[in-house]
This record gives structure tokens, C-alpha cells and sequence, in this order.
């Protein structure tokens, strides 16, 4: 496909002898666009009917000069070329290097025309998606898309706990209470205009979702302050959080750590040991409401998110060694092969 200002409809016939595997020809005015067919295109091409609406030429309807091209690329390329998406330069007696196949891209889309060696082509996935190594652009190489666009499962974003809008945040992530479904501000994090928690739906069709790993963070500032990550294979919507899934943490949290409370039952805490108020020892907790004994728990508006800041567990109690995160944020990575 070639599309641009300067594709005229001679341009598009030349394009076609210079290159044998081209049967046939469209072109439309209005783009304009030129589209080249092999023998395999053109019988698709004759099924939809579509050559009524555009101009239509095959090879037996060049004119002598565009056949004489054709028989002149046809001997070069027997000569020189490669067999697959050869085009010739006559005027240089070479052949051009293969010309990459129009790329599909599940979950995506391309932004760029041009197939042609050396061509280049902006990859974009759809929301949810990334690309496999990482890579935003692809380029036209020896007839191949290099490297190989494909849109897979990235992190998906299941819920955000916003503080202060009156809910117990184990509740809503296990029944949506007081939750919106909307991909609107409270999902791009926007914190002024968040009124509620985000939650998404497929939480509730969690084993369909072959869900592999899960990872809580706790935001300030719209950056991941702390973070522990558990292996999710075989979960339900709550038994992953378990210290012996942990996979990895910003803390030096294991699963051999010292632990006196891990839990997400009434709320989201890890706690290494109940010494009392003022010597309380805690990873996080996700406070849930007003009628908690100590004085750190004590707030004016729930839920409140508290997060160590030291590498390891912090004093509860202590500002320096705990603070208060803007959102509460669960991820999820799931099987490739699950596509919603």
C-alpha cells in the first residue's frame, strides 16, 4: 500500500511492472492511494467487488511501454533479485532490496504507510498492552518487520484506593463498595478529582483471567514510594496476599521474614510486631476507620494509607520512619494467552 500526495495513477502502474509479483492494481482519487496485489491478493480482491468504486488495472491491460518494463524486471530479477517482494532499478541495473508485507498487529495499531526497505512504522498498543521487547518503533529490514511487532499483556491497573472517601478499602477491592468501573481521572490518578476508589470489574472474574503475578504499591507524589509483589498462579481475588507468595518488595520483605500480622481481612497491613502504640513495627497498613486504639491511627478522614520509608519496616508511630501515601494501587500481570 503507498499512499501520499505524489501517488498518481501512472506512478502506481510503474510501481506494479517493476515489481513481478504484482498481478493487479487500485487506486483511488480521492487518498490517493495505490494498493498492489500478487495472484493470492487479487483473488481476495475479487470477492469483495471492490474494483467498481476505484480505478482497477491488471498486467494483460499495460500499456507496451509499462509491459516492456515488466518483461525487462522480470529478466533482471531472474538474474539478481530474491523471489519475494522483489522490485527492480532498472535504471541502475539492480535490484531493490525485498519490501516488508503489510504488518497486522493485534491489540494496536501501526502509524506510518510505507513498506519499502528501510521503512519505518510507529507501534501503539492499546491500553493494557506493551510492546514484547519494549520497542516503539519497527523497521522495514531484508523484507522484515524488525523487530517483530507484537502487543502483549502489560501491568493492568485493577484498583485504586483513594484516601479519605469514607470506605474500607478491603471492602471495596472485594465488593466494589463505594468504587467507579469509569477509566476517567481516578484511573489516570488524577488525586484533586478523585471522589471514589477504582475498581475493575474482571476482579470478580479473577480465575478467568490466569492472573500470574500481583504487585500493591503505595503512591506519593504520582510515583511508587513502596511496593511488594506476590506469584499469583492459582489465586483467588484475596489469597494472594500472602508472605509466602512474595516474589520481590522495595522493602527487604521475604517470605522468611519476621511477621506478626499480613493480612487484607478488614484491611491491607504487614505488620512485624504489635509493641505496643508507640512501638508498633509495620511495613503497611491501610487504615480503615476512626475507632483504632493508638494515637497514629487516630485520623480525621479514612481510609489512610501509611507506608515505611526505610528499606525496612518502620516505627508506626515515628513521621520520619512512616508516611501517608496519596493512592494504593494493585496491578495485576496475567496469562498472554488471555486476551479481554
Amino acid at each position: 500500500m503507498y499512499v501520499g500526495t505524489d501517488v498518481t495513477i501512472s506512478k502506481c502502474v510503474e510501481m506494479c511492472a517493476l515489481r513481478p509479483w504484482c498481478e493487479a492494481l487500485l487506486y483511488r482519487r480521492q487518498v490517493p492511494l495505490c494498493e498492489l496485489f500478487s495472484e493470492t491478493g487479487l483473488i481476495e480482491l475479487e470477492k469483495t467487488e471492490v474494483a467498481g468504486y476505484c480505478q482497477f488495472m491488471d498486467k494483460q491491460n499495460f500499456s507496451p511501454e509499462m509491459a516492456l518494463l515488466r518483461t525487462r524486471c522480470k529478466d533482471l530479477a531472474n538474474q539478481k533479485c530474491p523471489k519475494q517482494y522483489i522490485a527492480c532499478d532498472l535504471e541502475n541495473n539492480a535490484c531493490l532490496r525485498p519490501e516488508c508485507p503489510i504488518p497486522y498487529l493485534t491489540n494496536g495499531w501501526f502509524d506510518g504507510n510505507m513498506n519499502t526497505n528501510g521503512s519505518r512504522k510507529r507501534i501503539n498498543c492499546n491500553q493494557r498492552h506493551g510492546q514484547a521487547d519494549g520497542s516503539i518503533v519497527t523497521t522495514c529490514i531484508n523484507g522484515t518487520w524488525t523487530p517483530l511487532p507484537k502487543c502483549i499483556v502489560n501491568d493492568w491497573r485493577m484498583f485504586i484506593g483513594v484516601p479519605g472517601v469514607g470506605e474500607d478499602i478491603a471492602d471495596s477491592w472485594k465488593h466494589g463498595k463505594q468504587t467507579t468501573t469509569q477509566l476517567d481521572s481516578c484511573f489516570n490518578m488524577d488525586i484533586p478529582s478523585c471522589k471514589t476508589h477504582f475498581r475493575d470489574p474482571w476482579i470478580d472474574k479473577w480465575s478467568e483471567l490466569g492472573v500470574q503475578s500481583v504487585k500493591v504499591s503505595m503512591y506519593k507524589d504520582g510515583k511508587p514510594a513502596a511496593f511488594v509483589e506476590f506469584d499469583a498462579k492459582g489465586s483467588n481475588m484475596t489469597s494472594w496476599f500472602d508472605q509466602v507468595k512474595i516474589i520481590s518488595s522495595s522493602w527487604n520483605l521475604t517470605p522468611s521474614s519476621t511477621i506478626a500480622g499480613f493480612t487484607l481481612d478488614g484491611r491491607f497491613y504487614i505488620v512485624k510486631s504489635w509493641n505496643g502504640c508507640q512501638n508498633d513495627i509495620s511495613y503497611m497498613i491501610a487504615l480503615a476507620k476512626s475507632n483504632n486504639d493508638c494515637p497514629y491511627e487516630q485520623k480525621e478522614a479514612f481510609p489512610v494509607f501509611l507506608y515505611s520509608k526505610r528499606l525496612g519496616p518502620g516505627r508506626s508511630s515515628n513521621p520520619d520512619d512512616f508516611g501517608v501515601a496519596d493512592k494504593l494501587v494493585i496491578e495485576v500481570k496475567y496469562s498472554e494467552e488471555y486476551r479481554p
